[in-house]
């Protein structure tokens, strides 16, 4: 028996070598999109909530603590208040300032309650809700 001719052989007409086929480029994986994040990592949301507070009030972040009352220890009044709420809605889209009673926002902390970066205060949070 006799073993087939190698596929560089000539072929019997004379003609030249087959030549091989071009390889086939592997195919390229589509690029997988990574979900955005849900909610932002405890350090991020809290440091978004404090960057919009030293943003609204010309306090240094470092300044702000959760302990702080907005109007007795920082001087934030009511429409201040309206204000980092509409900033913090618009850093976080699934976020209603309507919703949210400004005059129930009292403490640095009411508002990292907001993001869920600090506990609830009291019996039904420090939003009152």
């Amino acid at each position: 028996v006799a073993a087939p001719p190698a596929p560089h052989a000539a072929k019997a007409n004379g003609a030249s070598p087959a030549a091989a086929p071009a390889p086939k480029p592997a195919p390229v994986a589509a690029p997988v999109a990574t979900p955005a994040p849900a909610a932002a990592s405890a350090a991020d949301g809290a440091a978004m909530v404090l960057g919009v507070i030293a943003e609204k009030t010309g306090y240094p972040v470092d300044a702000l603590a959760p302990e702080l009352e907005l109007e007795a220890d920082l001087g934030i009044d009511s429409i201040k208040r309206v204000e980092i709420l509409a900033a913090l809605s618009d850093k976080m889209p699934g976020m209603d300032p309507k919703s949210i009673d400004p005059a129930k926002v009292r403490r640095v902390s009411d508002l990292l309650v907001l993001l869920g970066e600090a506990p609830p205060v009291g019996p039904k949070g420090p939003l009152g809700r």
